[in-house]
């Protein structure tokens, strides 16, 4: 994994990536730290882990294709993601209700009315929440956030991960059942998310949250490869 710069925007409006240390002044070696999950000066050391929480309730998406490693490092900070919704997961407590086989329980759009109304009981409590899920388009993103309920005041974190195809697929082999995609499925998916990476910005995001007729909030960009 290699760290990125930390992209965000608030709700005053302000845009672009935070390019100063708020101690030193640095203006070059502010950077998202991915394992660390937060921002840091590799000048003075100064963190913003302690600052972290005091910006509002922080929504994550993880987003990027079958076995990149999304449901792993959603897992990895538990601390601070305090519910962590997996759709593979709840899809597969789904079927069970609904005691079916298939891979899709009911209709899409039927699936979708239940998934977000899951995701909207999370949101109803004051407590952080992170989506994991397979988003591969700024469609696919903006049905999302318009789903949702997104309050004044929340930090919305957008998280890409961007690992090799060839990884995602070596371990994807080792899948068994639904969660096994097959690879031309695999590669499909894989252009289709790259180009949502290199599209998606902290303005679009803003532009898409200001047409949806949502709060203002603050809006981080994460790209980890």
């Amino acid at each position: 994994m290699h760290d990125t710069a930390l992209t965000m925007s608030g709700p005053t409006g302000k845009r672009g990536p935070i390019c100063g240390c708020p101690e030193c002044k640095n203006v070059i070696g502010i950077k998202w730290d991915a394992d660390a999950d937060t921002s840091h000066c590799t000048i003075c050391g100064w963190t913003d882990v302690a600052n972290f929480k005091s910006l509002g309730r922080h929504i994550h998406l993880y987003s990027g294709v079958p076995a990149s490693g999304k449901t792993t490092r959603a897992k990895a900070f538990p601390k601070l993601h305090e519910h962590i919704l997996h759709r593979d997961e709840w899809r597969a407590e789904l079927r069970k209700a609904m005691r079916t086989t298939e891979y899709f329980p009911t209709t899409h759009d039927r699936e979708f009315k239940l998934w977000t109304d899951f995701i909207n009981f999370h949101l109803d409590t004051p407590h952080d929440v992170t989506i994991d899920q397979t988003t591969t388009s700024v469609g696919a993103l903006r049905k999302l956030l318009k789903a949702i309920n997104i309050k004044s005041g929340d930090v919305l974190h957008l998280h890409l991960l961007l690992t090799p195809l060839n990884v995602c697929i070596n371990r994807n082999s080792h899948r068994k059942g639904f969660a096994y995609v097959p690879e031309d499925v695999m590669e499909s998916m894989d252009k289709s998310f790259r180009k949502f990476a290199s599209d998606v910005t902290v303005e679009l995001i803003l532009d898409i949250l200001a047409d949806l007729g949502k709060p203002p909030i603050s809006v981080f960009l994460h790209l980890t490869e």
